[in-house]
């Protein structure tokens, strides 16, 4: 009682905690969730009672939610990945799990981690959805296919996200025919479909988006914050 064991470098405190059974894992996770301060870190607190969870608990997942919306203000993109991934397969509700979904694959896609967030883009795709947030899903899925490899595809991915936005989100369907037109510029002639002329054509028709207003509070996290922009040709990431 009081003592504490301290490791002399961290990847034998990692190979000590791999190497323990699950169970016991989870005793040591509910343990340091209770005994850590909800007021003083109530993130650690978040992240160490989902580890103590096997089952769905929407009462943790809103916790892990809480602590990503705070890491995203801090800038931590992968923290608020982690907890939004994590509160994903926690979250009970199948509407609710697709939505927290999406937002932890638009977040491992800011953060650099494509294979996971196309593991959970499936996930989110699977649904149910709106309509809005299954438009959503093709136009992250057309994004990570320009970040990945600049292709051909990535074009005409984008123009079909931009019309299926139309009638759903005119400002951000705007946004995204701009992406499709950078896109269709540093594809050049290799481009397979939603060439240049094409979506200029596309985006001078489409509806003009209202003025801009104030986010609404209780919107989404996916797209809370500015949607991941396609870098032009001229400076390529």
């Amino acid at each position: 009682m009081g003592s504490r064991v301290r490791f002399r470098h961290p990847l034998v405190r990692s190979a000590v905690y791999r190497a323990a059974p699950l169970s016991d894992r989870q005793k040591a996770h509910a343990a340091l969730a209770e005994a850590t301060d909800p007021r003083v870190d109530p993130d650690r607190r978040a992240w160490h009672r989902a580890q103590a969870t096997l089952s769905p608990d929407e009462d943790v997942a809103a916790e892990l939610e809480r602590s990503a919306e705070r890491a995203q203000q801090r800038g931590g993109i992968a923290a608020a990945a982690a907890f939004l991934a994590r509160a994903a397969g926690l979250t009970p509700d199948p509407a609710r799990r697709a939505q927290r979904a999406l937002a932890a694959a638009r977040a491992k896609h800011e953060a650099g981690a494509v294979g996971a967030a196309l593991a959970l883009l499936a996930e989110a795709g699977a649904g149910p959805l709106d309509p809005l947030q299954s438009a959503r899903v093709d136009l992250l899925r057309a994004q990570i296919a320009y970040s990945q490899n600049r292709g051909r595809d990535a074009p005409l991915l984008l123009l079909r996200a931009a019309r299926r936005l139309e009638p759903l989100d005119a400002s951000l369907a705007r946004e995204t025919y701009l992406d499709a037109l950078w896109a269709a510029q540093f594809a050049g002639r290799l481009v397979r479909g939603g060439g240049v002329l094409e979506v200029a054509q596309a985006a001078l028709a489409a509806p003009v988006p209202p003025a801009p207003r104030a986010p609404s509070v209780s919107s989404s996290m996916v797209w809370r914050h500015s949607s991941p922009r396609i870098t032009p040709p001229e400076y390529p990431c």
